[in-house]
Protein backbone atom coordinates (compact mmCIF):
# COMPACT_ATOMS: atom_id res chain seq x y z
CA UNK A 1 0.00 0.00 0.00
CA UNK A 2 1.08 3.54 -0.57
CA UNK A 3 0.06 6.98 0.60
CA UNK A 4 -0.76 9.52 -2.10
CA UNK A 5 0.77 12.97 -1.77
CA UNK A 6 0.11 16.33 -3.41
CA UNK A 7 2.09 19.56 -3.43
CA UNK A 8 0.86 22.21 -0.97
CA UNK A 9 1.96 25.83 -1.35
CA UNK A 10 3.17 27.50 1.83
CA UNK A 11 4.31 31.05 2.46
CA UNK A 12 6.85 32.06 5.06
CA UNK A 13 4.85 33.80 7.83
CA UNK A 14 7.97 35.65 8.97
CA UNK A 15 8.67 36.88 5.47
CA UNK A 16 5.53 37.14 3.32
CA UNK A 17 7.60 38.52 0.42
CA UNK A 18 9.66 35.30 0.25
CA UNK A 19 8.87 32.92 -2.59
CA UNK A 20 6.23 30.25 -2.07
CA UNK A 21 7.64 26.84 -1.20
CA UNK A 22 5.83 23.57 -1.94
CA UNK A 23 5.66 20.75 0.58
CA UNK A 24 4.29 17.20 0.30
CA UNK A 25 0.89 16.71 1.94
CA UNK A 26 -0.82 13.35 2.44
CA UNK A 27 -4.10 12.89 0.57
CA UNK A 28 -7.00 11.60 2.64
CA UNK A 29 -8.84 8.83 0.82
CA UNK A 30 -11.92 8.68 3.02
CA UNK A 31 -12.99 7.75 6.51
CA UNK A 32 -13.73 4.58 8.40
CA UNK A 33 -16.38 4.65 11.12
CA UNK A 34 -16.95 2.49 14.17
CA UNK A 35 -19.41 0.22 12.35
CA UNK A 36 -16.89 -0.51 9.59
CA UNK A 37 -14.13 -1.21 12.10
CA UNK A 38 -16.42 -3.58 14.02
CA UNK A 39 -17.29 -5.43 10.79
CA UNK A 40 -13.63 -5.70 9.79
CA UNK A 41 -12.55 -6.95 13.22
CA UNK A 42 -15.46 -9.39 13.26
CA UNK A 43 -14.39 -10.84 9.91
CA UNK A 44 -10.94 -11.66 11.27
CA UNK A 45 -12.07 -13.04 14.66
CA UNK A 46 -14.79 -15.26 16.09
CA UNK A 47 -16.63 -12.23 17.50
CA UNK A 48 -19.83 -10.82 16.07
CA UNK A 49 -19.89 -7.22 14.78
CA UNK A 50 -22.09 -6.32 17.76
CA UNK A 51 -19.53 -7.81 20.17
CA UNK A 52 -16.72 -5.84 18.50
CA UNK A 53 -18.77 -2.64 18.55
CA UNK A 54 -19.50 -3.11 22.25
CA UNK A 55 -15.85 -3.76 23.08
CA UNK A 56 -14.72 -0.67 21.17
CA UNK A 57 -17.31 1.51 22.94
CA UNK A 58 -16.29 0.07 26.31
CA UNK A 59 -12.64 0.75 25.46
CA UNK A 60 -13.41 4.39 24.68
CA UNK A 61 -15.30 4.71 27.98
CA UNK A 62 -12.49 3.09 29.98
CA UNK A 63 -9.74 5.09 28.29
CA UNK A 64 -11.63 8.34 28.95
CA UNK A 65 -12.03 7.48 32.62
CA UNK A 66 -8.37 6.58 33.06
CA UNK A 67 -7.22 9.76 31.30
CA UNK A 68 -9.47 11.84 33.56
CA UNK A 69 -7.69 10.25 36.54
CA UNK A 70 -4.36 11.42 35.14
CA UNK A 71 -3.17 7.98 34.05
CA UNK A 72 -1.17 7.23 30.93
CA UNK A 73 -3.13 4.65 28.92
CA UNK A 74 -0.90 2.12 27.19
CA UNK A 75 -2.64 0.21 24.42
CA UNK A 76 0.10 -2.26 23.52
CA UNK A 77 1.12 -2.19 19.86
CA UNK A 78 -1.32 0.65 19.19
CA UNK A 79 0.50 3.13 21.42
CA UNK A 80 -0.20 5.29 24.45
CA UNK A 81 -2.36 8.28 25.30
CA UNK A 82 -2.03 10.89 27.99
CA UNK A 83 -3.50 14.28 28.80
CA UNK A 84 -1.33 17.36 28.31
CA UNK A 85 -2.22 20.94 29.18
CA UNK A 86 -1.31 24.38 27.90
CA UNK A 87 -1.61 27.56 29.83
CA UNK A 88 -0.14 30.82 30.94
CA UNK A 89 3.10 31.10 32.86
CA UNK A 90 3.66 32.40 36.36
CA UNK A 91 6.76 34.02 37.86
CA UNK A 92 6.93 31.47 40.71
CA UNK A 93 5.94 27.81 41.16
CA UNK A 94 3.43 28.88 43.79
CA UNK A 95 1.75 31.11 41.21
CA UNK A 96 0.86 28.16 38.99
CA UNK A 97 -2.83 27.43 39.58
CA UNK A 98 -5.57 25.57 37.73
CA UNK A 99 -6.89 28.95 36.54
CA UNK A 100 -3.79 29.30 34.33
CA UNK A 101 -4.71 26.19 32.31
CA UNK A 102 -6.20 27.33 29.01
CA UNK A 103 -6.46 24.10 27.04
CA UNK A 104 -6.15 20.35 27.39
CA UNK A 105 -5.11 18.01 24.61
CA UNK A 106 -4.31 14.35 24.11
CA UNK A 107 -0.76 13.29 23.40
CA UNK A 108 -0.58 10.09 21.37
CA UNK A 109 2.63 8.13 21.08
CA UNK A 110 2.43 5.34 18.52
CA UNK A 111 3.44 1.82 19.52
CA UNK A 112 6.02 -0.36 17.78
CA UNK A 113 3.68 -1.69 15.08
CA UNK A 114 2.47 1.78 14.10
CA UNK A 115 6.02 3.17 14.13
CA UNK A 116 7.09 0.30 11.90
CA UNK A 117 4.17 0.96 9.54
CA UNK A 118 5.19 4.63 9.31
CA UNK A 119 8.79 3.70 8.51
CA UNK A 120 7.69 1.29 5.77
CA UNK A 121 5.21 3.59 4.03
CA UNK A 122 5.62 4.13 0.32
CA UNK A 123 4.50 7.35 -1.35
CA UNK A 124 3.09 8.15 -4.77
CA UNK A 125 2.41 11.59 -6.18
CA UNK A 126 -1.22 12.12 -7.08
CA UNK A 127 -1.96 14.39 -10.01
Amino acid sequence: MSVSIVASAKTNPRNPAAPIIYYPTAVKNGEVDLDELAEEISASTSLTPADCYGVILALVHSVSGQLEKGNIVRLGHLGSLQVSVRGEGAPTPEGVTPALVKKAALTFRPGKKLKQMLQELKYVKKR
